[in-house]
């Protein structure tokens, strides 16, 4: 196990609870037993003290890990280790208002056949910006010939139609200074609406299962080796390549984080058919995503139910009374309440989000995103 850097400090989440020799919670849920030198060890990481050698890069690598602490890097990243990638199909004056609020950083702007493209030439040239022509191939191509065309060993993706500052962008990136995370997004809000891109306040480890199970491309940075040595970006997908990326660099051992403190700002539709279409469009990549990493495009999982039957398990690791018979209560309790949400559209939203769904699945062959994981 590769220790959090020296200097590195944690902040336990919010969920985690300490009981001597103890610590568990999380999502999903975990129970780590620690040696008496690691309860001490403990003591001096969750009073803010940072990491200083070894042992407690390793401690706090396995809290991290498990979702039961949340890593504070040691600082933003330097200007010249990213280059900023934003892909842009006739756009100019959204364009506009995100290359200024980057102003000082390396970008690189990627016309994706726009029909107007002296518009985007131009807007690029006032930024300082460097423009690639290239025929329509949608978002992730563009990415991937952004990507191609840098050199920096940290790369930026910014949609055209995002905003975020550069001393935002470079905090962010900071959290790269972990040799063992491929990427990091922000929390990307939208005004006046609430945003399926908005995965809300609680910072996380990202893959399946977790609280954050996906972060979009609106914002994230990401290492250049991680996402060359994944492949890249799945040009076949018009939606979805960005969950697709992650959960692939998940799975293959990388760590992906959620940073809600640094926010993005991205434009949204201009009409409520648009949202509604958005929605659909994004329900669609729901059968794709299911081919290629199975269960984890399924629905809830349903291993809440038997919970109870845990008890005995949960006494035996050493966990208080109280607190077994607690979390064995909850957890059906939650399992129903996350299945009537996923089942049942309470909003148009919702209704035309299924609806993509079900097309996905139709197209990929699918039903695995309409069943509820059952292991």
């Amino acid at each position: 196990m590769r220790p959090l850097p020296v200097g590195f400090r944690i902040a336990l989440d919010p969920s985690t609870r300490v009981d001597a020799t103890l610590v568990w919670g999380g999502t999903p849920w975990r129970l780590l037993r620690l040696t008496e030198a690691g309860t001490e060890t403990l003591a001096a990481l969750a009073a803010g003290e940072p990491v200083a050698d070894a042992r407690g890069g390793v401690l706090a690598r396995r809290l991290v890990d498990a979702g039961l602490a949340h890593p504070r890097h040691i600082g933003p990243l330097s200007p010249n280790d990213v280059d900023v990638v934003v892909p842009v199909h006739d756009d100019a004056e959204h364009l506009a208002t995100c290359l200024a609020a980057l102003s000082g950083l390396a970008v690189t702007v990627v016309d994706d056949g726009s029909a107007d493209g002296l518009a985007v030439a131009a807007v690029a040239a006032k930024y300082g910006a460097h423009v690639i022509r290239r025929t329509c191939g949608g978002p992730a191509a563009a990415r991937n010939t952004g990507l191609a065309s840098t050199q920096r060993p940290h790369v930026a993706f910014v949609d055209s139609d995002c905003v975020i500052g550069a001393d935002d962008l470079l905090a962010l990136a900071g959290h790269v200074a972990d040799p063992c995370v491929a990427a990091v997004a922000p929390r990307i809000t939208e005004a006046d609406t609430h945003s399926p891109l908005d995965l809300g306040p609680d910072e996380s480890l990202v893959h399946p299962g977790a609280r954050v199970s996906f972060v979009p491309t609106t914002a994230l940075v990401v290492r250049r080796t991680a996402v060359d040595g994944a492949g890249g970006f799945d040009e076949s997908m018009r939606y979805g390549e960005d969950v697709d990326l992650v959960w692939r660099l998940a799975t293959s051992g990388w760590s992906v984080r959620y940073e809600p403190s640094v926010v993005a700002h991205h434009a949204a539709p201009g009409s409520a058919r648009s949202k509604l279409a958005r929605k659909y469009h994004y329900g669609t990549s729901a059968g794709p995503l299911a081919s290629r990493h199975g269960n984890a495009m399924s629905g809830p999982t349903l291993a809440g139910f038997i919970a109870p039957l845990r008890l005995g398990t949960l006494r035996s690791a050493g966990l208080p009374t109280t607190e077994a018979v607690r979390i064995t209560a909850a957890a059906p309790v939650r399992t129903a309440t996350a299945l009537v949400k996923w089942s049942v559209p309470r909003s148009a939203g919702d209704v035309a989000y299924h609806l993509g769904v079900w097309r996905g699945c139709l197209t990929a062959r699918t039903l695995k995103p309409l069943l509820p994981k059952v292991r």
